[in-house]
């Protein structure tokens, strides 16, 4: 009996675990972004512990993924979570928002130099080219950052909203860069909005 709830334990953690995932990439989905989120929002509330949420969008992805066919373009974003995994600290959060779309979660990181650190260590690896069967591709990945200790009224949607906002800013000054999202400033009328709801994958 005790054997049974052992394994039908181990199947259930693996289903749960399989639900938070992205399936190409292995690393933290939607979802899992959400439950991290509620967490680091939590404990800066409660404790006082500062993070700073980076969102990237992979610059030229779409060419590559044009050019290289869909293959190529899933093997580049899993060479992509690979290397993300490499250029940020061990304790950092990584997951997989959508498409070629990423967030990074930095726990305990509360000044701007250290996250123009990590920002610069993730445009750095992200620029060199991309080695596939049919070629190298190279791409690049513009970074919008919000800090916890400059946003007012703390919550998922609104620091995601502007470090995506900071994120196309980064996009229109050049590309594989990036930005700091304003504190209180008000958002532009044309931020999409983000949702991270536990159901939605």
């Amino acid at each position: 009996m005790s054997q049974d709830v052992t394994e039908r334990k181990r199947a259930e953690k693996a289903l749960v675990d399989k639900a938070m995932l992205d399936p190409l990439t292995g690393l933290p989905n939607r979802r899992a972004l959400h439950d991290r989120l509620e967490q680091v929002i939590a404990a800066a509330r409660q404790e006082g512990v500062p993070f700073s949420l980076f969102f990237l969008d992979l610059d030229g992805f779409k060419l590559a993924n044009d050019t290289h066919g869909h293959e190529g373009g899933d093997e580049i974003l899993k060479q992509v979570a690979r290397r993300l995994g490499q250029a940020i600290r061990k304790d950092d959060f990584i997951s997989r928002l959508a498409g070629d779309e990423f967030v990074i979660i930095a726990s305990g990181v509360a000044s701007e130099p250290i996250c123009s650190r990590i920002a610069k260590s993730v445009c750095d690896a992200i620029s060199v080219p991309f080695s596939l069967p049919d070629g190298p591709a190279k791409i690049g990945t513009s970074i919008g950052i919000a800090l916890s200790s400059m946003i007012e009224n703390l919550s998922a949607e609104n620091i995601m909203a502007r470090a995506d906002a900071a994120m196309y800013t980064a996009k229109r000054k050049g590309r594989n860069n990036y930005q700091f999202a304003s504190d209180s400033a008000e958002l532009p009328h044309n931020v999409r909005p983000i949702t991270l709801r536990k159901q939605e994958d």
